[in-house]
């Protein structure tokens, strides 16, 4: 059963996005991203570098990305996927999508079996997993900004509905926990934890900083209790293995990403602009409000600091809070996660409040009901933007029609002068560079943008104007609808016309 529920919740993430492809406007295509869609293309052109056989990646969003480096190694991953399976790259993204997101709810599962709840409290935690968000929307009522509806990956379903590697990474995260508090000989933990650490590793490294964090304390925490030892050493061993198996596999990564930082100095411009920082406290307040009530209901009633293995869980929520303050660039995806173990102890909290099976249903499905319309919110605002031709929810034919020439005649690596906007999305289809396609994957972005309204609104010389690109080294250039926009420039008198449908046109630079 558990398994079937964590299936179906994961394929109803589909519902959205096929109500989407429905809305978007005769002669547009949804994009196949309901949320972000400047991080969705980005994902779909690391796809594309896999699928063209790389196993290293380079930078599309830069004219000067630098050497290729072994980064985003899952992305690459799924593309070589997509291209053996015969799927295309948008399919793969959301197969891998659903997969990872049963993947997630299993193994909070598999970690709720582990602990000492009854059977009820069990259940309540997982029907809570399944389906909680927050109360954003009475905050968004209120004015107040809140982290269900900020933070997609602090929201197991809304994480799962935005892409694969959110849910993959908590179900790496929660294995990992589950790893300390896996008993027998250590092997099997040692086996679960170094998965953990390898797939954080490559997929979210600065996750395993809430795992090391939450193991550490925990195993002081135990050792500090045993006092007489024997098996009330226990614990802190399984914390001892789980911490040392994720490191061997985790650390290694976490020490190239930041010697690349470090090294690399395209990829160090990148670092300096990936600011997440987290909101105010009251914004997760309010977007964990449900789940923080029960849980504190818990602490009070049902005392599980007096088990081990819920010590655990309540210092995994306790450090995961305080890591979001950390002085650190990428606060905010440290909620990853978070909502598990706020959801196990809020099942005991609802088991130890409620005397019969009928009221827990009702308190957990009032808790779920409640938090509702924040999910309806975020999936629903993905849907209302496919809807509207002036999104970058929606891709126009005469577009996919110009991306489908360009792929099949521009030489491999061309650098191509278009907006941002349109910019994020050519890499999606073709091996080819921009100038600008991200606000913090291209270095210097907002220096190039303002290169590119320079370049697409020149009204000089137009020699004068068709050296200025020959300098940044344009190989090709694409006018759409945003660089229409910009303005006519004059050098459009002085370049080669190689394509047009509709507003669309691709032009060769002559140098």
């Amino acid at each position: 059963m558990a398994a079937g529920l964590a299936l179906g919740v994961s394929v109803l993430t589909l519902v959205p996005y096929l109500v989407a492809r429905q809305a978007a406007p005769p002669g547009w295509v949804f994009s196949g991203f309901l949320l972000n869609p400047y991080d969705g293309f980005s994902y779909l052109a690391k796809m594309r570098q896999g699928f063209e056989g790389s196993w290293l990646f380079v930078l599309p969003y830069a004219a000067e990305p630098g050497r290729p480096a072994l980064l985003f190694v899952f992305y690459l991953a799924l593309g070589h996927l997509a291209r053996l399976s015969g799927l295309t790259l948008g399919t793969a993204f959301h197969a891998a999508r659903v997969l990872a997101g049963a993947m997630m709810y299993l193994a909070v599962y598999a970690l709720l079996e582990r602990l000492p709840l009854a059977r009820a409290a069990r259940w309540c935690a997982y029907a809570l997993v399944l389906g909680i968000s927050g109360l954003g929307w009475l905050g968004a009522a209120a004015g107040l900004a809140a982290s269900d509806l900020l933070i997609p990956e602090s929201v197991p379903w809304v994480a799962t509905l935005v892409n694969p590697h959110f849910p993959l990474a908590a179900a790496a995260l929660t294995l990992g926990f589950l790893a300390a508090l896996t008993p027998g000989s250590g092997w099997k933990a040692a086996g679960l934890a170094g998965a953990a650490g390898l797939v954080l590793g490559l997929v979210q490294p600065f996750v395993l900083a809430t795992l090391w964090s939450a193991l550490g304390v925990w195993a002081v925490m135990e050792l500090v209790l045993a006092r007489g030892g024997g098996a009330a050493l226990r614990p802190g061993r399984g914390a001892g293995i789980a911490l040392i198996a994720s490191a061997l596999t985790g650390l290694p990564w976490v020490l190239y990403d930041a010697w690349l930082v470090m090294s690399h100095p395209v990829l160090r411009q990148w670092s300096l602009q990936n600011l997440t920082p987290s909101p105010s406290p009251v914004a997760y307040l309010i977007g964990f409000g449900p789940l923080l009530i029960w849980a504190g209901l818990s602490l009070i009633r049902a005392r599980p600091l007096s088990e081990p293995a819920l010590r655990l869980i309540a210092i995994w929520a306790a450090v995961g809070f305080l890591l979001l303050y950390l002085p650190f660039g990428l606060q905010r995806r440290l909620t990853l996660g978070l909502a598990i173990p706020l959801a196990a102890l809020s099942g005991l909290g609802i088991e130890q409040a409620t005397r019969t099976p009928a009221r827990r249903r009702l308190a957990v499905l009032g808790t779920l009901l409640l938090t509702l319309p924040s999910l309806l919110l975020v999936a629903g605002a993905g849907v209302s933007s496919a809807a509207s031709p002036s999104s970058v929810t929606v891709l126009s034919q005469a577009e996919l029609e110009a991306y489908a020439w360009m792929a099949a005649h521009l030489p491999a690596d061309s650098l191509v002068l278009a907006t941002e906007p349109t910019g994020n999305r050519i890499p999606a289809y073709m091996n080819a560079r921009v100038l600008a396609g991200h606000p913090f994957e291209t270095p210097n972005a907002a220096d190039q943008r303002a290169w590119i309204a320079q370049a697409f609104g020149w009204n000089g010389d137009a020699a004068a104007g068709l050296r200025l690109l020959e300098q940044r080294g344009v190989d090709f250039v694409y006018r759409g609808r945003e660089e229409a926009a910009l303005g006519d420039p004059s050098w459009l008198a002085v370049v080669i016309p190689l394509f047009t449908s509709g507003e669309v046109s691709v032009y060769a630079v002559t140098h």
